[in-house]
Parts: C-alpha cells; sequence; structure tokens
C-alpha cells in the first residue's frame, strides 16, 4: 500500500524540503503512541526529505546508466514498516541491516521483524555481525555497484544502531554525526558531560558499582534519597530505578551490575544521578548542518519504578 496520499506526494513534488517535513509530520503525528516512535518517525522522515533534496551520495557506476538513490536502514524496530513503506515511496531503494546476534533482552527482541517479513517488503537485507562495520560497508558498496544504487544516506531505526550508523556512514562518505561524540549518543554519563562541557545544566551523576561505592559518592557530590539508579547504555527508560533507599539501591545494583544491558553487552557499572524534583518534559527535534527543529514536546510523569 502507498504510505503517502497523492495529494501529499504532489505538494512534496512542488516545495521545498520544509513543507514537505511539515507535511509528513502532519500526517503521521496523530498516528505516533511514544516519543519514541515520533522521535523514529521523524529522523527517518528528514532523513528521506534530504537525500530527496539534492545530497551527495556514493556513487558506484562508471557506465552511462543514472544510479538509482537508495538508503540504509539499520536495525529496524517497532514502527519500521511506516518507515520502509516511506522510503519506498519517495527514495526508490531501500537496503536494510539487521543486527542478530546482538544479545537483547528478550522485551526487546519482540520488536525486530524477520529477514523474511523485510524482504517481502521489497527490501535487499544485509546481516551485520559483531558489529562489524568494516564487512558490513563492504557489502553494502558491492551491492549498490551490482545493482547500480547510488547510496544517499544511512538511517539507524533503533537505539542499538545509532552507534554503528556514523561509522557506516562516515566510511561510505554520506553526513553522519561527529563521530569524536559517538559514545555520547549511547552512554547516558558521557552525555551529561558532553552537555555540560557545553555551559547546560545536568543532574549531578557518577558511576557506581556497589553499595559501598554508591554511598561514597553520594557523600562526595552531597546527595540524598531518593537517587536515581540506571544502566549507563539504556534506551526507552529501561533499567532505571527511583531509590528511596538504601535497600531500593541494592535492589538496583543487582539489577543492573553485571547484568546484560538493553544494548546486549554486560554492564559493568551503574549510573547514579541526581534526583530531580518537578515535572520532566522530553522534547524531540532534529538538528542538521546548523539547522535544528523541534518535532513535538511531551510530559513525563515519574512512578516509583520507572521501567
Amino acid at each position: 500500500p502507498i504510505l503517502i496520499p497523492p495529494h501529499i506526494v504532489a505538494q512534496c513534488s512542488h516545495n521545498g524540503r520544509t513543507a514537505c517535513m511539515a507535511l509528513l509530520l502532519w500526517h503521521y503525528g496523530h498516528k505516533m503512541a511514544t516519543p519514541l516512535a515520533s522521535a523514529i518517525i521523524a529522523a527517518a522522515l528528514l532523513s528521506v526529505m534530504h537525500l530527496l533534496h539534492g545530497a551527495s551520495g556514493f556513487a558506484t557506476h562508471s557506465d552511462s546508466m543514472p544510479a538509482m538513490p537508495a538508503v540504509v536502514i539499520v536495525d529496524p524496530v517497532t514502527d519500521w514498516r511506516h518507515v520502509l513503506e516511506t522510503c519506498n515511496s519517495l527514495v526508490g531503494r531501500v537496503i536494510v541491516v539487521q543486527m542478530p546476534d546482538v544479545d537483547l533482552p528478550d522485551k526487546f527482541q519482540s520488536f525486530q521483524p524477520t529477514s523474511e517479513a523485510l524482504i517481502e517488503q521489497g527490501v535487499h537485507v544485509v546481516q551485520m555481525y559483531q558489529r562489524d562495520v568494516f564487512s558490513t560497508t563492504r557489502q553494502l558498496q558491492l551491492i549498490a555497484k551490482d545493482e547500480n544504487l547510488d547510496l544517499k544516506g544511512v538511517i539507524p531505526l533503533s537505539e542499538v544502531a545509532v552507534e554503528v550508523v556514523d561509522l557506516i556512514a562516515s566510511t561510505l562518505d554520506l553526513p553522519h554525526n561527529r563521530l569524536d561524540l559517538t559514545t555520547a549518543r549511547r552512554d547516558k554519563g558521557l552525555m551529561k558531560d558532553a552537555v555540560s562541557a557545553h555551559g547546560l545544566r545536568v543532574a549531578k551523576h557518577a558511576r557506581v558499582d556497589s553499595m559501598k561505592s554508591t554511598e561514597d559518592t553520594m557523600l562526595k557530590l552531597s546527595l540524598h534519597y531518593p537517587i536515581v539508579l540506571k544502566t549507563p547504555s539504556g534506551m526507552s527508560t529501561s533499567d532505571v530505578y527511583i531509590c528511596m533507599d538504601e535497600q531500593d539501591a541494592t535492589a538496583a545494583l543487582e539489577a543492573i551490575v553485571q547484568s546484560l544491558g538493553p544494548d546486549g553487552r554486560i554492564e559493568s557499572h551503574a549510573l547514579l544521578e541526581e534526583y530531580l524534583v518537578g515535572t520532566e518534559f522530553a522534547v524531540n527535534l532534529m538538528a542538521f548542518e546548523g539547522s535544528v527543529r523541534v518535532t513535538d514536546m511531551w510530559v513525563y510523569k515519574k512512578t516509583a519504578s520507572a521501567r
């Protein structure tokens, strides 16, 4: 089925990128049930709009046949059908990279489509093993060469994909985020350090691995209960614990330290954070070449268990 209504396609053909983005966000906005889903759709649509309006890509063929534009989607989850159908409608070809050997917790695995389901959508499927950027990029280059594709961009559809997408895009000489901040985009502690380095206020935080280090750090940072203990590589508020006392903190540390994290890696530490009192807002935005656009805002309500 065609995901984009004909009148929107027509307007996108005659208007600039901003108008297209506004139309598509308006069309999809009411369907999104969570901030994460909304952010993923917004990111994918903005990327597609950029690709359609003149981004230079990885040209592969030397013959006179014009190459077909294509985008690479990495680790599709949740609303992947909407994104793939949109990319197919607007770009032409889609290559999907799956990460089948990432040892995700069961609650996240259920969101991942099978290779068969992806192939039914008419996309080319590539398997990335051991987060091997070199081998995956080489596969993408060979596919582009064999099928006369002009790769325009690489789009992550999950938090796990974020760390590899910029590396793949950089190797393909496509638009990507700063590589020196790759870890800060996934590690909550390094993320706060990066934000703080630019003069913005962040919650007090530190890495801890035991109840003793937690107590010592609370004393050092002048923190009192309640505190927050979370998995540094968490996503979608997974493995986040609001601890009212030492008993809660002990249970949270046992659940996080030396356990499988949401990104499929064993966590050696937990992230201790200051508990901030008040209303929490989530603001999703996109930034590209100095242009920043807010796509949506949400209000969060904390509970005793933020999981």
